[in-house]
Formats: C-alpha cells, structure tokens, sequence
C-alpha cells in the first residue's frame, strides 16, 4: 500500500492527473515516482481539501525483492523514494539556488512479508534536518501481522536557498541518498 498526501505544484500536478484516464495514471505514477512495474495497481482519490490532495495506492508485485541469496532477500523498504536529488559539491557557490517551488512530502509504504519469512535487519531510522528543510524516515515492524511500515517525511520550507546555506544542503541531500540505500532483509522461518 501506499500514502500520498502532495500539496502545492504536486497537488495540481496529481489532480490534473486524475483526470487522466485510468491506463494514464498508471503509466504517470509509474514513471514519476520511478517504481517497479506492479502486477496489480488501484487508485483511490481520497480527498482534497485545505491545499491537501490525498491518495491511497494499492500494489501488488510478484517480485518486490531485488535481490534474493539463500535463505535471504534483500529489499529496497520503500516502494519508491521521495527524494531522489543530489547536488554537486562546490568550493564556493556565489548565486542562491532556486527550487521551484517550497514541498512538503509524505510517503508510506507497507510490506507484507511472505509466508515463512521474517526480518532479519531493518535499516536505521533517520531524522536528517537542515536551515530549509528536513527528512525523517521510519522503519516499523509488526510482528502479529508480519509486516513493516516505512514513513518517510521530507520537507522544503523554502525554495531559494541562499548560496552561504548550499554546502549545508548538499551534505543534507547526500545523507538523505545514504539513508534511502539501506537494505531491508528478510530471511526464512527456522
């Protein structure tokens, strides 16, 4: 399952695309979020109201695991990262760097594990802050239901970043890329 809640240009950006037809917003969600191609997918449009567009996804994968060795697989814990961007490293940037516009993004990812499986280790939480914007990732896992929830919040509070702040970001951006490349690993019952 997954959790969009968008506002600002991505909130106009996923209501023009619920207007699409259905095979269109497939295809859209697919490509912009960059995740595997699903065996199943259902798109509920929650609401939208106060600035804040809400939609429930419903996935299914025959193969979510991206690697498998033994008794072990090895998973991304997230269906799709909601920060991708890096930024070079510069010595001394001289001009303010612009975003599009300030965002605030939330997504939650469920995982049901396969019969037989377990958690063998789960990446480390996050909580990664900067002057503009933070990042805080969660990893949980429910054993009665045998399964893990990842939430993960990131959030621009301005989009011109002055160019003193740039060395901040970028380390901020490289931590955030550090934690998203963590691996989930399960690994069979004894």
């Amino acid at each position: 399952k997954l959790k969009l809640n968008v506002t600002g240009e991505y909130r106009d950006m996923y209501l023009y695309m619920s207007g699409q037809k259905l095979d269109d917003q497939k295809k859209f969600l697919i490509q912009s979020l960059n995740f595997k191609q699903p065996s199943f997918l259902e798109i509920k449009h929650s609401s939208d109201k106060e600035g804040l567009k809400e939609m429930d996804i419903d996935l299914e994968f025959d193969k979510f695991y991206d690697v498998a060795s033994g008794d072990k697989q090895f998973y991304k814990a997230r269906l799709f990262d909601i920060w991708q961007f890096t930024i070079p490293v510069l010595e001394k940037r001289k001009n303010d760097y612009y975003f599009d516009h300030p965002m605030k993004k939330t997504g939650i990812t469920t995982i049901d594990l396969p019969e037989g499986f377990t958690v063998e280790s789960m990446p480390v939480n996050a909580n990664l802050k900067f002057s503009y914007g933070s990042y805080e990732i969660t990893y949980t896992y429910d054993t009665a239901k045998n399964q893990i929830t990842t939430q993960a919040n990131f959030n621009l509070t301005n989009h011109i970043i002055p160019a003193a702040k740039y060395a901040e970001m970028q380390v901020w951006m490289d931590n955030i890329a550090k934690s998203n490349s963590k691996k989930l690993v399960i690994k069979k019952k004894a």
